[in-house]
This record gives C-alpha cells, structure tokens and sequence, in this order.
C-alpha cells in the first residue's frame, strides 16, 4: 500500500485547534510513561508514544511559527 502524503490548509483557530489536542495526547502519554507500576513493556511502549506524539507536536507548531501563526 502506498501512503500519499497529503496537505491541509487550516486556518488559525483551526491551527490552535489541532495543536491543543496534540499537546493532550503528550502530556496522556507522558502521564502513562510515568506509571511504571504497569509494567516493563507497556513503560517502554508508553515512553516511546509519547516521544512520538512530542515531536509531531513540535512539527506542528514549526510549521505554525514558518506560516506566521
């Protein structure tokens, strides 16, 4: 299968949107990567998530600063 890489116009709110819902889902993650009482695996996989979803959200909001946001 072959993933097309797509391109959204969003406006600012929609922006400031999408940056607030990502920016739960690190501090989600970052909350279960510091539950280590759930074990080995499901730490290292809620660590890994949350770095994931950390640099998405960085991307974001790089793109925001390059258009002017």
């Amino acid at each position: 299968m072959n993933a097309e890489k797509m391109t959204i116009t969003l406006d600012t709110e929609d922006m400031r949107t999408v940056l607030a819902s990502v920016g739960f889902v690190v501090c989600d993650w970052k909350e279960k990567a510091r539950d280590e009482k759930s074990g080995k695996t499901a730490h290292e996989s809620a660590v890994r998530n949350a770095e994931m979803w950390e640099a998405i959200y960085q991307n974001i909001l790089q793109q925001m600063k390059n258009q002017g946001f």
